[in-house]
């Protein structure tokens, strides 16, 4: 059976960073997800019980299965390859357990490095997915901008991640944007080149006997952005994910109108079709 999962939603509330929790669970409820992960900056959310209760309480009214939830986290982390310039890049941890308002995980350091993330991911058993790996490219012109692509790269393959995100759509604006105009062309070869970097990391590793999951999500901070990308994998259960995960038998999908015009743009990018399956 394949299943669908949105491993990457907001629930922080605080500044517009994330969605309503009962508005979410009414989202979720029109989509085919079956798994999702519910997640602040930085911190635990009890959130993802509210979340739960009001898709089981949906359930019950509409006789639909309810998705299941999974608790998660994203964090900062400090990164560096060698330069003198420190990287900063984001992940999701997705926790193996549940948990209820008073017995709960650790928040994770801001801006923690390498060796904390470690520690982390020993304390609370799950899979890290690297997170729109490439949204603070260096271009050398912003300073500001502190990621160089070879940096990127080379924590991609690093062995912190079992799973990186070649779609992100809230960061790459897939919904967000009307798909018209050059910003989607922009969106699609941004999700190309980090095809193309998940595909030379992924040869290398798989030469040392290790792999790394291919993975979709909506990072939703709006409601309409979630169910249009997702990440599939096959499984009798949600909890089959982690499992999937481990095998690299995960599927990055596209589930939005294409127009006309930029169907052949994604067709002659071969190293994206290789990752990335697009549904219309």
């Amino acid at each position: 059976m394949i299943l669908k999962a949105d491993t990457h939603i907001h629930v922080d509330q605080k500044g517009n960073h994330g969605i309503d929790p009962i508005a979410l669970a009414r989202r979720v409820n029109t989509t085919d997800l079956d798994l999702i992960a519910v997640l602040e900056h930085n911190k635990i959310t009890t959130r993802a019980l509210i979340v739960e209760a009001e898709l089981q309480r949906l359930a019950s009214i509409t006789g639909k299965k309810a998705a299941q939830v999974l608790w998660a986290i994203e964090g900062g982390l400090r990164y560096r390859n060698g330069g003198e310039r420190d990287g900063y890049y984001h992940f999701v941890h997705l926790f193996e357990d549940s948990f209820t308002k008073y017995n709960r995980p650790d928040n994770f350091p801001h801006k923690g490095g390498p060796n904390i993330l470690e520690q982390y991911k020993a304390s609370y058993p799950g899979r890290t997915i690297g997170a729109h790996l490439t949204w603070l490219d260096y271009d050398g012109k912003n300073p500001r901008l502190t990621n160089t692509p070879e940096m990127t790269e080379d924590l991609m393959g690093s062995g912190l991640f079992e799973g990186v995100e070649i779609v992100s759509a809230s960061n790459i604006a897939f919904l967000e944007r009307t798909p018209r105009n050059q910003n989607f062309i922009d969106a699609i070869d941004a999700v190309r080149d980090l095809a193309r970097m998940y595909s030379r990391v992924r040869e290398k590793l798989h030469k040392a006997g290790v792999t790394l999951a291919p993975m979709a999500s909506s990072d939703g901070h709006f409601e309409r952005i979630v169910g249009g990308v997702f990440t599939e994998f096959e499984g009798g259960e949600t909890s089959d994910i982690f499992g999937q995960i481990d095998a690299a038998g995960t599927k990055a999908v596209i589930d939005v109108e294409t127009p006309r015009q930029y169907k052949r743009h994604i067709g002659e990018n071969r190293e994206l079709r290789d990752v990335v399956r697009f549904q219309k």
